[in-house]
């Protein structure tokens, strides 16, 4: 749902989520937020894609976290979205295992 977290670990190279925003929403952004939530070093290919409509992937998506720091948080923000579903996917370069709070 909307406004709360979600607590996931990698074990391949993708994981695949989708949000709806609802015709009555009334906030004109949409911001999603990915941070490493390991104890060991951080992985350096954490990635969030976002699109609308369609999955996202490394190769087809809207807009894509560009942080290059594996400390930092990634950040997608979306300015007046459209209402309907979002598909946002949480790639990594690396195979393993990655925890994360989306």
């Amino acid at each position: 749902p909307l406004g709360t977290a979600h607590h996931g670990t990698l074990t391949g190279r993708y994981d695949f989520y989708s949000v709806s925003l609802p015709r009555n929403q009334t906030e004109a952004l949409l911001f999603v937020e990915l941070q490493y939530a390991g104890t060991s070093p951080p992985d350096p290919c954490l990635t969030l894609y976002v699109r609308y409509g369609a999955l996202a992937s490394a190769a087809s998506y809207d807009v894509k976290s560009t942080n290059q720091d594996p400390n930092a948080v990634h950040v997608v923000e979306i300015e007046e979205p459209y209402m309907g579903e979002y598909f946002v996917t949480v790639g990594t370069c690396l195979i393993g295992s990655a925890p994360y709070t989306l």
